[in-house]
């Protein structure tokens, strides 16, 4: 079934992006609109925060999408040993976006008189000296439509995207199921004591622990907790007390949010009736930074570091593959300052808009010093713009940045230490990852708006990507001017 799944979700990726081009009838258009459809499959599948809690968009574009339904397949036929019938509802929806994209393709395919294409924008750059060099790059970017797409539309789309699938923060009352096979007096205050915390809402309470776990494989409820018939006496003579909890890994943040609540509910059943007080030994967690542990306030700010790099590589590398695809593949010095600074400038205003209104407008964590922030930014914004440029010396097309580069995203983001620690992953992956800029700034701009960090905190941080973006610019110049 996960196979038949995995085939149908190729199929349909090709039929939507056959229905794109024949729409648009422009390659690049049809990427970029592709790269924004399915950037966000992961953030709206429901596998990370679930959008029971989610508003009505959210849940909305969730279910328009079709990584959605795959997830689901996949969860209750691999994770949850579903019956296969759970996932029909699933499978009918993939075939619609098959037959419904294809559909729309042929009509306006018969139907469409072919002329000759409108002719792709070219660039002049005839000009010389840096200021005449810089007014050129800006104009370029300003005129070519997919261009500004990436660098101005695109980042304004995504910090307006992206964060509504997470705006509920935290996982609220999800339906769990409870199976009681003790029926003694603390075992109904553990009941209470689960449905009192702000994860868990106990919808139904059972003797049978095999139809409660069919209502968890068909996914009607997130976990199911069984509750040992000898509960009340292991807990009287200080023994484990025995509970055990059922739920599917497939859902990350849902699993860590149920199993924390759950620890709460037990620890507050068991130390109001222990024999022997504990209190000396309780913990009282304050988390700091994300007082509320809010998913989209932990995230968000470094996904934001990506979009940003991103968005700023694509831009670069587009425009120098631009050139080169007129034969403008050798520029002298003052034509690459001019240049540079005009990739420059735009990721510079992209990054202060983000770290201005968009943390102010959506209560991102921002308690750093400015000057810090600007300097960050800055040297941030010189490294991504000659990686860029650097990127798009080897490239003879305006479409190869988003035919090559529109992978690359996901693996920085895993890679990177957004999702997961870096001490934690393999070393060599690590040492790869640090040609990316955004591989120092997720560390260094978490340190400066969520921790406040001084200047001392980010000397080795500032250190390093005043290295990088030194490195990376003598290579741009190396590949754009100086190389024969």
């Amino acid at each position: 079934m996960l196979i038949l799944a995995m085939f149908m979700l190729c199929l349909l990726t090709a039929s939507i992006a056959i229905m794109f081009i024949s729409i648009t009838r422009n390659v690049l258009t049809a990427l970029s609109i592709s790269t924004v459809y399915a950037s966000a499959a992961l953030t709206y599948s429901d596998g990370t925060l679930s959008i029971l809690n989610a508003n009505g968009w959210a849940k909305f574009w969730s279910n328009f999408q079709p990584f959605t339904h795959y997830y689901r397949i996949q969860l209750e036929q691999v994770n949850l040993g579903s019956y296969i019938t759970t996932s029909f509802s699933q499978f009918g929806i993939l075939s619609l976006y098959i037959i419904i994209p294809l559909t729309i393709s042929f009509i306006i395919l018969a139907r469409r008189n072919y002329s000759q294409q409108p002719v792709v924008f070219q660039e002049n750059v005839k000009l010389d000296g840096v200021l005449q060099s810089f007014i050129s790059t800006v104009k370029s970017i300003r005129k070519c439509q997919p261009i500004f797409s990436t660098a101005v539309m695109s980042l304004i789309l995504y910090s307006v995207f992206y964060p509504s699938a997470y705006k509920a923060q935290i996982n609220l009352k999800l339906p769990v199921a409870v199976v009681d096979f003790d029926q003694s007096s603390l075992s109904r205050n553990l009941i209470d004591n689960l449905q009192t915390t702000r994860e868990i809402d106990v919808t139904q309470v059972d003797s049978s622990l095999s139809d409660a776990l069919i209502l968890l494989r068909n996914r009607k409820v997130y976990a199911v907790i069984a509750i040992d018939n000898d509960f009340k006496k292991n807990l009287i003579r200080g023994e484990n007390a025995g509970i055990d909890v059922h739920l599917s890994g497939g859902y990350m943040a849902v699993a860590a949010d149920l199993r924390t609540a759950v620890t709460n509910a037990i620890n507050a059943t068991t130390d109001v009736n222990r024999l022997t007080s504990k209190a000396t030994n309780n913990i009282i967690p304050l988390p700091l930074y994300n007082p509320t542990l809010g998913y989209e306030s932990f995230i968000m700010p470094l996904v934001f570091i990506i979009i940003l790099q991103q968005t700023l590589i694509f831009t670069s590398s587009m425009l120098i593959a631009l050139r080169n695809s007129i034969g403008l593949t050798k520029i002298n010095s003052s034509q690459f300052i001019g240049t540079f600074f005009g990739l420059f400038m735009v990721g510079f205003f992209g990054a202060v808009f983000v770290f201005g209104w968009v943390y102010y407008l959506q209560g991102y964590p921002n308690e750093g010093s400015m000057f810090l922030q600007v300097l960050l930014i800055v040297l941030f914004s010189a490294a991504v713009s000659s990686m860029g440029m650097l990127i798009g010396s080897f490239l003879d097309n305006i479409n190869r940045p988003m035919q090559i580069l529109s992978a690359t995203s996901m693996v920085i983001f895993y890679a990177s230490g957004a999702s997961f620690p870096t001490f934690n992953m393999p070393e060599w992956v690590v040492k790869t990852m640090v040609i990316f800029p955004s591989s120092t700034m997720i560390s260094g701009f978490t340190m400066l708006n969520s921790q406040g960090a001084g200047i001392y905190e980010l000397a080795p941080v500032i250190i390093k990507i005043s290295l990088l973006a030194i490195i990376l610019f003598l290579l741009a110049m190396y590949r754009l001017v100086w190389q024969k």
